[in-house]
């Protein structure tokens, strides 16, 4: 086929062609210049591919992570970050302490903002206005507001009070020393009523920790209202926990009406509770009691009164505290549940009772493997004991026991090898990460199921990284042994976040499945 030119054209481009070329061949090596000049972005990075580009990685991220995990760590063995389509959104996935660090960056450069609002919207069920409150926040989350956001009232600060409230009643000692102390007595009067010293009773080890221990973690936390209203809490709970993550994906209700209906119940019940409670408010919040039986603790009693204060519907509310205190014991489940949670890596450790359940039963199920290390561990904790001479009782001093290195070395174990979690961030701005800098707007993933198990990390000789070792993290040093732990903290991340809020959780944790659990088996 002839291609010809109009003779206008061509002797337009004659007339021309002395100024074309040269901006020709300026704009051709601009092009040239910029595209070598790029940052590395795709170019070495492995993808993640099947059959179907894009397509095939997200139905394998969606239905079967244990796949999408084993498919990744081949990729990440290559320069330890992959990238991949997650639906419309391009994914990179990194592993190794340095490039899990940039995960955590300050706000500027990443931010959880845009999944928490997935949470928000789906599994709180907030409501439009509500959502569009967190949305517009820019403010960021700390008590002093980013720059160009210094005049937002604090009312509208959403991120950071909702962020202030968790800090501040979860993370102080003296807050979360009461909580431990009340959670240890109502879990005792149920030790009291339902097992008798010198009784003998067969007990379902998970039927016990998900009932008992789940009545007196939400009495110490919630009070015991919602409890007196609501005597089937805990089965909406569990209702609940068991469809939650087919809610993150937003399906239209008619293909998900059944955990639509769990999600729902449940929600109404916390509403209705919460409207009861209202009118005790403001006499509970002058009275400023460490625990009372209405709003439970300081932490949910100040969560609620933050709801009304930043003029949240009842529905938004009542999503917000049955996620952030009753749900929160189960927030982060073992590694046998393999569901990509996305809504719960949002929040970074801010939950109340993270991991009690599922962490509680593991350990049992270690101990009972090994009868060695059951005698070594009550041998340990018994010297944490101490009897009152006026009444006899025998109670566990709290800095003693956070002493023990075998029994802090278990428990570290514990959540290492069954916590299954990924964290990830939105990209805020161009990041650098393992050597390429990664777009705005992308999204950054890791996840515990690959790098808690990273033999460079975590193997010793004789014990691989995919063992439990109950000795891994204990060391003798000067002849004294004493807890050492084996990784760094952006090697371990079973609240999300190593740092801050979620250290001081993990101390409190270790303090309270120590003394229900271990303090159970010692006195039994």
């Amino acid at each position: 086929m002839d291609l010809t030119i109009h003779p206008a054209l061509s002797q337009w481009l004659t007339e021309r062609g002395p100024t074309l070329y040269p901006l020709g061949v300026a704009v051709i090596l601009l092009f040239l210049v910029s595209y070598l000049a790029r940052p590395k972005l795709n170019a070495d990075i492995p993808w993640l591919s099947g059959a179907i580009p894009r397509i095939s990685t997200t139905l394998l991220y969606v239905n079967n992570m244990p796949g999408f995990f084993e498919q990744t760590k081949v990729a990440l063995a290559k320069k330890g970050i992959v990238q991949f389509y997650l639906g419309p959104m391009k994914t990179y996935f990194v592993t190794g302490t340095n490039s899990v660090r940039a995960i955590f960056r300050s706000a500027k450069e990443v931010s959880s903002d845009s999944f928490f609002l997935i949470a928000q919207a789906r599994i709180w069920d907030a409501t439009k206005e509500d959502l569009a409150k967190f949305k517009n926040d820019k403010s960021g989350r700390l008590k002093v507001p980013l720059p160009g956001f210094e005049n937002v009232p604090d009312k509208e600060r959403y991120w950071a009070g909702m962020h202030e409230v968790m800090h501040r009643y979860l993370s102080r000692p003296n807050e979360t020393h009461v909580l431990a102390m009340n959670y240890q007595r109502y879990l005792e009067e149920r030790f009291d009523t339902k097992f008798p010293l010198h009784k003998a009773k067969q007990v379902g080890v998970f039927d016990f920790l998900r009932d008992d221990m789940g009545m007196a973690t939400t009495t110490a936390f919630n009070g015991k209202k919602i409890l007196d209203m609501f005597p089937n809490i805990l089965d909406l709970l569990w209702e609940f926990e068991d469809t939650a993550p087919s809610l993150v994906w937003g399906l239209p209700k008619w293909l998900n009406r059944g955990p639509v209906g769990n999600r729902d119940r449940f929600s109404h019940a916390v509403q209705t509770y919460l409207k009861a409670a209202r009118p005790e408010m403001e006499r509970i919040r002058k009275e400023d009691k460490d625990w009372e039986p209405v709003f439970g603790s300081r932490y949910v009693r100040e969560l609620v009164n933050w709801t009304y204060e930043t003029d949240l519907a009842m529905k938004t509310r009542g999503g917000c505290i049955m996620v952030l205190t009753i749900f929160a014991y189960v927030f982060f489940l073992s590694s046998e549940y393999h569901q990509p949670l996305i809504f719960l890596v949002t929040f970074d450790g801010c939950s109340a009772n993270a991991n009690t359940i599922p962490i509680a039963t593991w350990c049992v199920i270690e101990l009972a493997r090994s009868p060695a290390l059951f005698a070594a561990v009550r041998e340990e904790v018994a010297t944490a004991y101490e009897t009152d001479p006026a009444t006899g009782k025998k109670t566990l001093n709290i800095s003693t026991l956070l002493s023990l290195p075998l029994l802090q070395s278990v428990y570290a174990e514990i959540l290492r090898l069954h916590v299954s979690l990924i964290v990830l961030r939105k990209i805020a701005s161009p990041l650098s990460v393992a050597g390429y800098t990664l777009e705005k707007g992308a999204s950054i993933q890791a996840a515990t199921d690959i790098d808690h198990f990273d033999d460079n990390v975590w193997g010793s000789e004789g014990h691989p990284a995919r063992e439990f070792w109950p000795e891994r993290h204990v060391k003798t040093v000067d002849g004294k042994r004493q807890f050492v732990f084996a990784g760094s903290p952006y090697d371990f991340f079973p609240y999300g976040e190593f740092l801050s809020l979620s250290l001081s959780l993990s101390l409190w944790r270790a303090e309270k499945y120590s003394r229900d659990l271990f303090g159970w088996c010692t006195d039994s």
